[in-house]
């Protein structure tokens, strides 16, 4: 994945906030298999947020499940070879901080392989957060 050409893209989209869309890019083998990607948003506080230890489909599947029971699942929107779109959950919890400091951590999980990206606190995907911007249609 290109983690920090994703971050910049972030960054300058003014971040990821609850039930907003982004992107990941990267080389993937996947294609157009929308289904096959999902976007595990880790609960602030959780395991998955601090940097979960363990590998293997065992632990990437415990990881999914954990992220589908608390609504942290980020909805793939649409695929291609070189990025995904996902839609992140509409839960405040996503954002860990706030104001400038506020992030989104993320790890992409593959359905059909069984397997996530990096889950170390070293290595998960960490992405510019913000609040939800107001909207204008209800002013």
């Amino acid at each position: 994945m290109n983690i920090q050409y994703t971050q910049d893209l972030a960054k300058s989209q003014g971040g990821v906030y609850p039930n907003g869309q982004f992107k990941v890019y990267g080389d993937f083998c996947w294609g157009g298999e929308k289904d096959r990607r999902r976007g595990l948003l880790p609960a602030v506080g959780s395991a998955g947020a601090r940097g979960a230890r363990g590998h293997g489909s065992g632990a990437s599947q415990t990881r999914a499940a954990a992220a589908d029971r608390d609504g942290m699942k980020g909805t793939a929107l649409e695929t291609s070879d070189t990025f995904v779109s996902f839609q992140a959950p509409d839960k405040d919890k996503i954002l860990a901080g706030s104001g400038e400091q506020a992030v989104v951590r993320l790890v992409i999980y593959d359905n059909k392989a069984h397997r996530t990206s990096g889950v170390t606190s070293a290595s998960i995907i960490q992405l510019k957060g913000t609040t939800q911007p107001l909207p204008l249609i209800l002013i």
